[in-house]
């Protein structure tokens, strides 16, 4: 075999190793996003009052298979601050997030189960001026 050959050769297998390993890679995304998208709980119906019994440091998923339904039906950009506490209760903790001035435990993240999702409030003038669902 002359040099010219073990070249074309060494970059072939180079490039099928690259080819090879992109779609390994592909595939293993695909499956995690099928397997988060399986895994993820079936939503219910936003209820105030089982939202506020669920403990506030829980890895019950109560509240986050309700988050999605709350955000439909209030319109939470507006509400008061006394409007959030009567409809969602107190704070969860005020130290996770110094920023934010409610926060409230939605559950464990869906995808790896490791990390907590929280529904977290800003108000401006005493009413919520944003919100965001994080993940920490």
């Amino acid at each position: 075999m002359n040099k010219k050959n073990v070249i074309k050769w060494i970059v072939a297998l180079i490039g099928g190793t690259i080819g090879i390993t992109i779609v390994l890679v592909l595939i293993a995304f695909g499956s995690y996003e099928v397997y988060v998208k399986l895994k993820e709980p079936r939503p219910i119906k936003f209820n105030s009052l089982q939202w506020k019994n669920v403990p506030q440091h829980s890895s019950v998923d109560t509240r986050y298979r309700m988050h999605k339904d709350l955000i439909a039906k209030y319109k939470l950009i507006g509400m008061t601050r006394e409007e959030i506490i009567e409809l969602l209760g107190p704070s969860s903790d005020l130290t996770s997030f110094k920023e934010w001035d409610f926060n409230y435990i939605l559950g464990p993240d869906p995808g790896m189960g490791i990390d907590l999702v929280w529904l977290v409030i800003k108000l401006q003038n005493n009413r919520v001026a944003k919100y965001r669902i994080i993940t920490s």
